[in-house]
């Protein structure tokens, strides 16, 4: 399969949404999701997806991002930030291509450019934000893929088939290759492995599409010296603030205990060695449990290094000025003993005048 024509679609547009159509799956799902269904009984509505606005131009009307110390979007427009920039990426990217890494450069540059359209934000996001959209349109592809299993399986899979196909997918026969790898045996044998590992995750966390950054974020505005292990109990609490299930209860007990014991009043407060890692056991490979997207222990490492380097400059600078001030004490009171002493010798001075 050629992943060529997708790099070809993208184009810079403030006239709205490019990518779905008004019959596409995503708008039936929607519409689905707030109306009975004769099978299954009233469903749950579930949140749509976002698409395209016009995008304004220059710096007025674009929105400002707040990044936290690890460059994470956070505050008041982080939300919609990471909205617009799935929308991006369902729009501009099409789902032939068979993987992220493949998207050319010049196709990110272009998406760049959009994100910069509509947000202030510097140069130096570029790379986190064009993970981000690599992120969301995994995401998306995974929910075609979801969309075309239970279309075959139903009447008119032909019909729903053209009705499901992104209007950024110029070629019949790509799409029509993109749906047989897809419902291949070989393909679904692999989502069905993905899909077993997922179902044996015992601590699911309750955060929707908040994430760790964001919930640290708000966190902190009560309590600034937020620990790791707060954030993560935090994010897998229900609303009524209980545990989502046995197993989060379990865990949440564990860090308790070990928070109180002896060896953690001990032990490095680090991210190698604090309650989480303790009861959760070393992180795995690309991230660290409840820190968000993108956050490494390399990162955190360098990171808490920076700190320590700027605590010590910051003790050291006030070690200085404790010294210029007592320097300058000192030579405050010289010169007062020096003028009290210009004042005596200038009185003597007169009285012996007067004699």
């Amino acid at each position: 399969m050629s992943h060529a024509e997708g790099n070809e679609n993208i184009r810079i547009s403030d006239e709205g949404s490019n990518s779905s159509r008004s019959s596409h799956p995503n708008a039936e799902a929607s519409q689905r999701s707030s109306t009975p269904n004769a099978d299954a009984g009233t469903e749950k509505k579930k949140r749509g997806k976002n698409k395209l606005h016009s995008i304004p131009v220059g710096g007025c009307g674009r929105f400002e991002v707040e990044f936290n110390e690890r460059g994470q979007p956070v505050g008041e427009n982080s939300a919609k930030y990471a909205s617009h920039l799935g929308s991006l990426a369902r729009e501009h990217v099409p789902i032939i291509i068979r993987d992220w890494r493949l998207v050319d450069s010049q196709t990110r540059d272009d998406l760049w450019t959009l994100v910069q359209q509509k947000f202030l934000v510097d140069e130096c996001r570029k790379d986190l934000a064009i993970r981000m959209m690599g992120s969301y349109w995994i995401q998306f592809k995974s929910e075609i893929t979801s969309q075309l299993v239970d279309a075959a399986k139903k009447n008119g899979f032909k019909r729903r088939l053209s009705l499901m196909k992104p209007t950024n997918i110029k070629s019949d026969r790509e799409w029509d290759a993109f749906v047989k790898y897809r419902l291949s045996p070989n393909f679904q044998a692999k989502s069905s492995q993905f899909s077993s590992m997922r179902k044996k995750q015992t601590l699911p966390h309750t955060m929707s599409r908040k994430g760790y950054a964001r919930l640290e974020h708000d966190m902190r505005k009560a309590n600034p010296r937020l620990s790791r292990a707060d954030v993560w109990t935090k994010g897998h609490l229900k609303k009524n603030n209980e545990p989502y299930n046995d197993a989060v209860a379990d865990t949440l007990k564990k860090m308790e205990e070990y928070t109180q014991s002896a060896t953690a009043q001990s032990s490095n407060n680090g991210i190698r060695g604090d309650v989480v890692a303790h009861v959760l056991g070393p992180e795995r490979g690309g991230r660290v449990r409840g820190l968000g997207f993108r956050a490494t222990i390399t990162r955190v490492d360098a990171q808490l290094q920076s700190c320590v380097k700027v605590k010590q400059l910051e003790l050291q600078l006030q070690k200085q000025d404790e010294e210029v001030k007592k320097h300058e004490d000192q030579m405050n009171k010289l010169t007062q003993q020096v003028e009290e002493m210009k004042a005596i010798m200038l009185g003597q001075a007169q009285q012996v005048e007067l004699q």
